[in-house]
């Protein structure tokens, strides 16, 4: 984490127009500082190179793993370190703040640390990935919660990544709640998802159904917020299954 420059290239749609990364630009301390960022096609994003503010990760095994001794010849075992790009680079239009690309108006562009989930499994056995989409009833944010597990027969979790989406109705940059530590079963099937502390970030999650969730807002997000001062009761439809590519 002593150096910390990422290469984005990306468009937000935001109105009725793009907020797209551009080529070059005046890098400060905070941000990076274009003349304009706003174009009406998506097409006019550009790679640029953003130094973060803040940076480095940690990455946590959600369940032990024991070694087989007796390893099919020719095969072996692989660490996949995984995350979803999509909806992660967040934008806002007059009155950004604290936003990692700027222009002279004030719009900016949200850039979120290279966060990695470890997924540690045998060549010859494939991840997956459980992916849910997590809605509140007037809510100013969603949430995407992703499971990956490589064993079918019981879908133990092994890596969980779990992130923060705009809507309609957001006002603000809602940053992405914390890691997950830890992960509970309880006895009606359902699980937690907890912090580093062992309080629930996320629960009374049913997997592999519709359903419905809470969310602990203060521990998600480490304070109290105007968008989720407390809990928030999510609900979820069934969620997509998809090989770890």
């Amino acid at each position: 984490d002593w150096y910390k420059p990422l290469k984005i290239k990306a468009a937000i749609p935001v109105n009725s127009t793009y907020l797209v990364t551009q080529s070059g630009g005046t890098s400060s301390t905070s941000h990076t500082l274009f003349s304009n960022l706003i174009n009406a096609s998506p097409s006019a994003a550009a790679e640029t190179v953003v130094v973060m503010q803040n940076g480095g990760t940690w990455i946590k095994f959600q369940d032990d793993f024991k070694l087989d001794d007796n390893l099919d010849s020719g095969d072996s075992y692989q660490l996949d370190l995984v995350f979803n790009p999509d909806k992660l680079i967040k934008a806002s239009v007059v009155g950004a703040s604290n936003a990692s690309i700027l222009d002279n108006a004030n719009n900016g562009i949200y850039i979120p640390l290279l966060d990695l989930t470890p997924v540690f499994h045998k060549k010859s056995q494939p991840a997956y990935k459980e992916s849910y989409a997590l809605t509140s009833v007037g809510a100013q944010f969603g949430m995407r919660l992703e499971l990956y597990y490589v064993d079918t027969s019981n879908k133990t979790i092994l890596g969980v990544d779990f992130k923060t989406t705009y809507n309609s109705a957001t006002a603000s940059n809602i940053t992405h709640p914390q890691k997950v530590s830890f992960i509970q079963t309880n006895g009606d099937g359902t699980i937690d998802l907890q912090d580093y502390q062992g309080t629930a970030i996320l629960s009374g999650l049913t997997r592999n159904t519709a359903g419905a969730a809470t969310l602990n807002c203060t521990s998600a997000f480490s304070a109290t917020n105007a968008f989720c001062s407390s809990t928030k009761a999510m609900t979820y439809v069934a969620p997509t299954t998809s090989l770890v590519q």
